[in-house]
């Protein structure tokens, strides 16, 4: 009897001794996954703030290169006037040069840079920089003279977005060393825009969605011209007699003696053409005319009552043509956003150069008229009037006899200049009201690329 409670003493002897063994493996084992999972917070937090002050490095470097950047736009575009493109490219050109030397003399030293940078991120308020953690952070660059600056250029040799390349960076809090880390900054070069301009668009003296339709004495238009289509449902008796078929909208001339001069000519339509003469570009200016196809009917009986000095494309779908369809149907795709009838001739507060109208339904020119006239709706040119600009109608354009329509891009590039330096005046608060109905042109065209530099 004394023996087997001897052995029972001792087997619950044993038990609680392998249980207390059994639950200090557990705790062991549960203090160092603890302390294994507080060590990687611990890691990430100061990968965070290693990764964080990278971020306000290359912020404080990129806005010191920017405020350069502008003040070298300032100084070319002082010494620019008269827009073409090879001007533009001029510009560009010096501004890129002028800048690639800034950067180039004010990081020759790429260490001597980042030390400076990384000794004011230090000097600040700790709440300032740190996220969230306990204690000052503290950040020490590591090897200042193995940091290299990288200069990209382009293929002109003009000097791109470039790198500072191994900039090695260590954490310390309190006086300990926490984390590491190896880094490229990013220096960005801020692209410049010496005028305000869709080129595409802004080529053009004539672009209407749904057709454009000529008629009466003879009449001339100079600069690349855009023609929709519409579907049958939007068919117009007045249209039946310039002898649309299948497709409806593209170019009609009808009774009318027309010359076009252009570097591009495209409908997604037919061109129609009815007792009439049509010449689309010159011996010495060729142009490219896209088209469905070209229907002469009845009237001078001859396949010269049209012709093509140029490059002519029926029935086209290549991708340069989807490309260049898809480029003008953006910059007209804000045109529904018109609302309401201005007249820049009918507001006394208006300063700008030239006459612009904006319409959310039909206009009607029955004069000469220089600027632009941008409408969801119909623009009808009466018989001698003339336009000097810019017409781009949501629904169709009618040019109604001895018309002279002229493209001329410099005005709308003033227009949209002399909109942007009336916009920076307004009270910003103002700008943001969600009832406002704005009067720039530049509002209406999409694509624009606005002058400045960004």
């Amino acid at each position: 009897m004394r023996r087997e409670r001897f052995f029972i003493t001792m087997l619950s002897s044993f038990l609680m001794l392998l249980f207390a063994v059994f639950t200090l493996l557990i705790l062991e084992r549960g203090t160092k996954l603890g302390l294994t999972m507080v060590e990687k917070k611990m890691r990430l937090r100061a990968s965070q703030e290693l990764d964080k002050t990278r971020d306000e490095i290359e912020t404080e470097l990129n806005g010191v290169i920017f405020r350069k950047a502008e003040e070298i736009f300032d100084e070319v575009l002082a010494q620019t006037s008269g827009y073409d493109p090879s001007t533009e490219a001029q510009a560009e050109e010096k501004y890129l040069s002028l800048l690639g030397a800034y950067v180039k003399s004010s990081f020759s030293d790429p260490g001597r840079v980042l030390a400076e940078s990384v000794n004011h991120i230090n000097g600040r308020e700790a709440n300032m920089v740190s996220i969230g953690a306990d204690g000052d952070r503290r950040v020490r660059l590591e090897d200042p003279d193995g940091i290299t600056l990288n200069i990209k250029t382009d293929s002109g040799g003009h000097i791109k977005d470039s790198y500072l390349e191994n900039v090695r960076l260590i954490l310390y809090r309190d006086s300990k060393e926490v984390e590491e880390r190896s880094y490229n900054i990013l220096l960005k070069v801020p692209k410049a825009r010496f005028y305000s301009a869709n080129d595409l668009i802004f080529d053009h003296s004539m672009l209407a969605v749904k057709g454009i339709y000529f008629t009466g004495r003879t009449s001339s238009v100079v600069g690349n011209v855009y023609a929709g289509t519409h579907e049958i449902s939007e068919f117009r008796q007045a249209d039946a007699r310039y002898g649309e078929r299948e497709i409806f909208g593209g170019i009609n001339a009808l009774s009318t003696r027309l010359g076009v001069e252009a570097d591009t000519v495209l409908t997604e339509g037919d061109i129609n053409v009815r007792d009439s003469f049509v010449m689309f570009g010159l011996d010495n200016e060729e142009v490219k005319l896209y088209a469905h196809a070209i229907n002469r009917l009845d009237g001078f009986g001859s396949r010269n009552n049209v012709i093509v000095k140029g490059e002519q494309i029926l029935d086209p779908g290549d991708d340069g043509y989807k490309s260049l369809v898809s480029s003008i149907r953006q910059g007209l795709s804000r045109l529904s956003e018109l609302s309401d009838y201005y007249d820049s001739d009918n507001d006394a507060s208006y300063k700008g150069t030239y006459r612009k109208i904006l319409s959310n339904y039909d206009v009607i020119i029955s004069g000469d008229f220089k600027g632009a006239i941008v409408t969801s709706g119909n623009v009808i040119i009466e018989a001698d009037a003339s336009v000097e600009g810019i017409i781009i109608a949501g629904d169709r354009i009618y040019a109604r006899g001895n018309n002279s329509i002229v493209s001329d891009s410099d005005i709308i590039r003033v227009i949209v200049d002399e909109e942007l330096i009336d916009e920076e005046a307004q009270d910003p608060e103002s700008l943001k009201d969600e009832f406002r109905i704005s009067h720039y042109l530049k509002d209406y065209i999409g694509g624009i690329r606005l002058k400045g530099i960004k």
